[in-house]
C-alpha cells in the first residue's frame, strides 16, 4: 500500500506536466529560497532542467553524492515565460503593463527580451516574475549544456513528484 501511496501517478497514468530535474546535496520535503543564490543569472530562484544528465555542476559541491529531484512546476502555459518559442502577445501585454511602456521601445535598448530593463526596475528577474504574477522562464541551455533550463521563482509552485540518492 505505501507504495502504492508514494507512486500513483506511475499506476495511473497521470499526465501532470513536463518532468523537470534538480540537483542538489541536501535531502528536502519541499523547496525554498533559503539556500538561493542571491548572484544567480536571473536572480533568486529555483533553477531547474528537463535532462537529468544536465545538472553536473549544480549543488555546493560535487556531484560526487547528492539528491536528484524529478518535479512539476504547478501552473499552466500561460504563466511561463517560454524563450525558446515566440513570445505570445498575452507575455508582451503583461510585462509592458508593468514596465509602463511599449516593448518595441525596450528591445531595442534591451536585445531580444527586456531582462536588463526587468533587472533595473525590479532588481533580478526573478523578483520581476513575481511581481508580475509569471510561474517560471523557460530557456534554451547555456553554453554547452543540454536540455532547456527554468527558472521558479517562488519554491511553493514546484510540487516534488521523487528524490533519488545519486
Amino acid at each position: 500500500m505505501k507504495l502504492l501511496l508514494e507512486n500513483w501517478r506511475e499506476y495511473l497514468n497521470v499526465d501532470e506536466g513536463e518532468r523537470l530535474y534538480h540537483f542538489s546535496n541536501e535531502k528536502f520535503d519541499k523547496f525554498s529560497l533559503d539556500s538561493a543564490s542571491d548572484s544567480a543569472i536571473w536572480g533568486k530562484g529555483v533553477y531547474l532542467s528537463d535532462n537529468p544528465d544536465d545538472l553536473s555542476g549544480w549543488g555546493k559541491e560535487n556531484r560526487s553524492h547528492g539528491f536528484l529531484y524529478n518535479v512539476v512546476i504547478k501552473t499552466d502555459q500561460k504563466n511561463i515565460i517560454d524563450m525558446t518559442q515566440p513570445i505570445t502577445s498575452e507575455i508582451y501585454e503583461r510585462i509592458e503593463e508593468h514596465i509602463g511602456r511599449p516593448l518595441a521601445d525596450i528591445t531595442k535598448e534591451d536585445g531580444l527580451f527586456p531582462f536588463n530593463t526587468l533587472d533595473r526596475k525590479y532588481g533580478s528577474v526573478a523578483n520581476a516574475m513575481r511581481k508580475m504574477g509569471f510561474k517560471a522562464l523557460k530557456h534554451p541551455p547555456p553554453g554547452a549544456h543540454k536540455g532547456n533550463h527554468y527558472l521558479v521563482p517562488n519554491p511553493s509552485d514546484i510540487e516534488i513528484l521523487k528524490v533519488e540518492d545519486v
